[in-house]
């Protein structure tokens, strides 16, 4: 069932706003969302280039679906152009933000060709006279992503070659035109092609390059997408992270946390600043660092402090880098639409970009750059400070570097190149890089081959190795993502009688060769509890349900479907699925026109009915849709568009030398059946897989996490007077309501830099602060040890190596002995929502037109969990 896919999405902030109120009427509205992936048919043209590896990087051209650049046009004129030309045949889909300032146009060509209408090049561009450079769009072999390719190249010179002779030899060779050396180790360059080539000649160019002897590797480059995981210090707000210190906090299950108060009393205190790592740095490479923060202290470049402005002072390639660097580009449209930050390309000024009214860039929302302030304090907050928070080690320094940023439209398609140089940059300065984000794979290998001479320390610059920690090497820490998918408990309001409720899941139809995806087409569902208080979880088989199938009308040939070819609902009790020993399960090979439902009537009082679902879909044409009706009126719906359950952990979390971090839960979601199923878990959104190494605490159904957060004058921050710790009047320099796999990757960052600066013997490696970190982390899940059956019964695929456990990390690096003082039941735990310290008065609750935690139907390309206040309003909590 698990998915083979791999997410390219943002590692994203969960923020929770009580101003964010809409209706469920607005939430209800489907929007689709470019840089969520396009649905569309994939054609095997055969494109491919060749990994620095040696394999195949493989992509899939999406039919119907084509890129353009637009010059001085405003969006809603070039829609309705296309809507005057196709009719409703085609469309213009926003831009994704870092697609280099292109837009999508999707048409169907067999409806298009049915009504005698062609959508060929010239009859696009025919348009309107700003329409240029019509581009297929692709996607990975693994279905993700929209990628546009450019026309510019990386390339690596064969060591031990005059770089100077071999680069003029490839230039004239290939018709090249050199752009710049890359800030990254070895002879490595950007060229770009004179000649205007097509997009298979320039997969055969790329072929080319890097079988060429005077080369060491080559890729071409994309526009993609970046998505976007026992001392008691004497912080006010410590007592709210329950993450660090889980007391039963808002419900949560005592001691499900990561025992840092522990890991920082080791020894009875004494080691204290080791503990909690003095000496160290954390690079944060994401959308800026507020520099100012009260309770951030930022580091700073010895070779730049009191140095010449506008010098290179260390001669490292970077201009007053005091602070960190900026990689971002700030892209074509964004200083005219909504301002930038006062330069037009990468600068030394790490700050986030400044805040803006504008909500609108290429046609997509534009999120303001807090989400890195917020990571920042997680992972190295300043403790013992008697302000604000604490991080896990809150005696280090963070080196901010921006890189991520709904402002960078990627106008040159080089992120990939930056992301490189700003990995390269990281692994000069800092102990341990956090990065919580991914993009789509397939679309730069040269981060890879950063990343693990970074991880070995050996980046080399020349001669020289200008390595953090020289051969040691420096952790890399990715989100594993959060479009995972899990068990989710949906509640709707029904009146008193008697009604008919039904649960319906839809196949998709998706291209042949997808076939071996099938296993990803499934939904679970378990507990269900009726208004009447009877449950039902099916230990007893399906009792009154009945399953059965019905055959839709179908645009298309429908020869052969039958009633019978239609899977029916089947009880399972697989032990990593089934909630309560037994669950319904419907899944099977697609089936073209059909869908299979689970029914039942049922007399009763008014009240709520809820149950608990697991809905697992694939993100092609036409994709599954899971829906829940009361009487026939749909009152849940999941699918609508192509949706983005992409268990396997993202891209580049899933490179087997950075560590992969998933997000556990607090232990206990209100509503339960039974104490058995009271345990930490994997929190339903985070990925998994085999790459997976560990889980740390996040936000979940009903606890967010307290973290830094950026603040100023225009209303930075996520922040909207949220209650923290019991203020009313929460400080704007601190939100409660962080999380996702965002927050949970920075926490084991700063574990890993405690554990750096714990090291006595200055010999810790970066891949044994890995191993340590597995070796320590805590068995959770309700299923305990058996859960775990690779690696040796070491690992499992939703938990990797369990959840970070600091205390035992920091123990193991030394050989202490100090036992846990913990000091409550970790099986004890109660959950009333009006003593919720953190998110008082708030429950998850589904309504008509509201998907409660299953997909992005929202208005904003983000995961949204509708919350109902005690005051009938409702807010969300959105990933």
């Amino acid at each position: 069932m698990m998915s083979r896919y791999v997410s390219a999405l943002l590692a994203g902030a969960i923020a929770v706003t009580s101003s964010a109120v809409m209706s469920a009427q607005e939430l209800g509205t489907p929007v689709l969302k470019v840089n969520r992936g396009t649905a569309a048919e994939l054609t095997d043209k055969g494109d491919f280039y060749f990994h620095p590896d040696g394999h195949e990087v493989r992509f899939y051209r999406k039919k119907g679906v084509y890129a353009v650049r637009a010059s001085d046009v405003q969006f809603d004129d070039i829609k309705s152009k296309i809507r005057d030309k196709f009719g409703d045949k085609a469309s213009l889909i926003s831009a994704s933000k870092t697609s280099g300032g292109h837009h999508f146009i999707q048409v169907d060509d067999t409806a298009m060709a049915r009504a005698g209408l062609t959508a060929n090049k010239a009859g696009i561009l025919a348009l309107d006279a700003s329409l240029t450079e019509l581009e297929p769009v692709f996607a990975n072999k693994l279905g993700q992503g929209d990628v546009v390719m450019s026309d510019s190249y990386i390339i690596r010179l064969s060591s031990g070659r005059d770089a100077t002779s071999a680069l003029t030899n490839l230039l004239q060779r290939y018709s090249l035109v050199l752009q710049k050396r890359l800030r990254i180790p070895g002879a490595s360059y950007s060229v770009r092609s004179r000649l205007n080539l097509s997009v298979t000649e320039r997969f055969k160019l790329a072929k080319a390059l890097a079988t060429d002897p005077l080369v060491d590797w080559a890729q071409p480059t994309f526009y993609s997408q970046v998505n976007r995981h026992a001392y008691i210090p004497d912080d006010p707000l410590f007592n709210a992270q329950w993450h660090l210190r889980n007391t039963g906090q808002g419900g949560a299950r005592c001691d499900a946390d990561c025992d840092a108060n522990n890991a920082w009393g080791i020894s009875g205190g004494a080691l204290l600043a080791e503990a909690s790592g003095q000496g160290t740095v954390i690079a944060i490479i994401d959308d800026g660092v507020q520099l100012d923060h009260e309770d951030l202290s930022i580091w700073e470049n010895p070779a730049e402090v009191g140095g010449v402005p506008g010098v290179d002072d260390d001669g490292n390639g970077y201009i007053d880098d005091i602070h960190g660097y900026d990689f971002v580009d700030d892209g074509p449209g964004a200083s005219n639409i909504c301002g930038d930050d006062g330069t037009p390309g990468t600068d030394a000024d790490p700050s986030p970009q400044v805040n803006t009214p504008c909500v609108d860039l290429n046609g997509d929302d534009v999120a303001q750059d807090d989400h890195g302030t917020a990571v920042a304090g997680i992972a190295a907050a300043i403790g013992d400070n008697a302000t604000g928070i604490a991080g896990a080690a809150f005696s280090a320094k963070i080196l901010p570097i921006r890189l991520v940023s709904d402002f960078d439209a990627d106008p040159n398609g080089d992120f990939c190149q930056r992301a490189a140089e700003a990995v390269a940059y990281a692994g000069r300065y800092a102990d341990v890089i956090n990065n919580s984000w991914g993009i789509v794979q397939g679309t730069c290998p040269t981060l890879e081959v950063v990343i693990n001479d970074v991880v070995n320390g050996v980046l080399m610059d020349g001669m020289t190795n200008v390595s953090k920690r020289p051969s040691l090497g420096s952790p890399v820490v990715f989100s594993a993502g959060n479009n995972g998918s899990g068990w989710v408990k949906v509640t709707v309001p029904v009146t008193s009688g008697k009604h008919a409720y039904e649960w319906r899941f839809q196949r998709s139809a998706f291209p042949e060769f997808y076939n071996d995806f099938a296993e990803q087409d499934s939904v679970w569902l378990d507990d269900i509890s009726f208004p009447d208080g009877v449950q039902e979880t099916f230990d007893g088989g399906l009792g009154d349900f009945t399953s059965s199938c019905a055959l839709n009308a179908c645009d298309g040939d429908c020869t052969g479907e039958t009633l019978a070819s239609c899977p029916a609902w089947q009880l399972e009790s697989d032990p990593d699925y089934a909630r309560s020993g037994r669950s319904l399960r419907i899944d099977g090979s697609p089936s073209y026109c059909s869908y299979s439902y689970l029914h039942t009537q049922r007399d009763g009082p008014a009240g709520n009915i809820s149950f608990w679902v697991w809905v697992s879909t694939d993100l092609q044409v036409g994709s599954d849709k899971f829906e829940f009706l009361v009487d026939g009126k749909e009152k849940l719906s999941y699918g609508d568009l192509a949706q983005l359950i992409n268990n396997d952990v993202s891209y580049p979390a899933n490179l087997s030398n950075t560590i992969a971090v998933g997000a556990s839960d607090a232990g206990d979601l209100s509503g339960l059946t039974s104490a058995s199923l009271a345990a930490e878990e994997r929190v339903f959104y985070s990925q998994f897989g085999e790459s997976l190494d560990v889980l740390a605490p996040s936000s979940n159904q009903h606890l967010g996490i307290v973290t830094t957060d950026r603040y100023g004058p225009a209303g930075e921050g996520y922040n909207t007077d949220q209650n923290i710790g019991g203020t009313v009047d929460a400080d704007p320099a601190y939100t409660a309501g962080f999380g996702g796999t965002s927050a949970s990757a920075p926490l084991v960052s700063g574990i890993a830099a405690a554990m750096l600066a714990f090291d006595d013997t200055g010999n810790l490696s970066a891949t044994q602060v890995r191993a340590f970190l597995r070796a320590t982390a805590d068995k959770i899940g309700r299923r305990g040890a058996a859960a775990y059956t690779l690696d040796g019964g070491n690992q499992s695929t939703f938990y990797g190596y369990g959840r970070v456990n600091m205390f035992a990390a920091l123990k193991a690096v030394r050989g202490l002995s100090d036992s846990d003082g913990a000091f409550c039941s970790p099986d004890s735990f109660s959950y009333q929502a009006n003593q919720d310290p953190v998110l008082n008065f708030l429950q998850p609750i589904a309504a008509e037109g509201i998907c409660p935690a299953l997909g992005p139907l929202v208005p904003k390309d983000e995961l949204c969990i509708p919350i109902k206040t005690n005051v009938g309003t409702i807010s969300l909590v959105c990933l």
